[in-house]
């Protein structure tokens, strides 16, 4: 069994970076925090300009989010976008999406 869970960066319906890992049980809190520091850097080079503050802002306000879920969980039905933060940058709408695939048993980010 494989779980999947992702960050992608994206600018209208152009996906401009991915991070993402695939796990043998659901992934723990730190584990997906792991994935989404993941886009934090690729993002950085994605971002062509020098100042990423709303872009960090928005990869902390996702990991603030998994944090809390930690004890409890949570459970997810189907694959698909479970949580997303948009941004401006340069005067553009941006978004970070958080994902999960593959199999859903269980318990995530505990």
């Amino acid at each position: 069994m494989t779980y999947r869970f992702y960050t992608q960066l994206q600018k209208c319906r152009d996906n401009l970076e991915t991070s993402s890992q695939n796990f043998t049980s659901p992934p723990s809190n730190s584990e997906a925090i792991g994935v989404v520091e993941g886009i934090r850097s690729k993002g950085k080079d994605a971002l062509n300009r020098k100042s990423h503050d709303d872009f960090d802002s928005a990869v902390d306000s996702i990991i603030a989010w998994i944090r809390s879920l930690r004890g409890s969980g949570s459970s997810y039905n189907g694959n698909g976008d479970i949580y997303r933060k948009t941004f401006n940058y340069g005067g553009e709408e941006y978004r970070l999406d958080i994902g999960v695939g593959g199999e859903m048993s269980g318990k995530w980010f505990v």
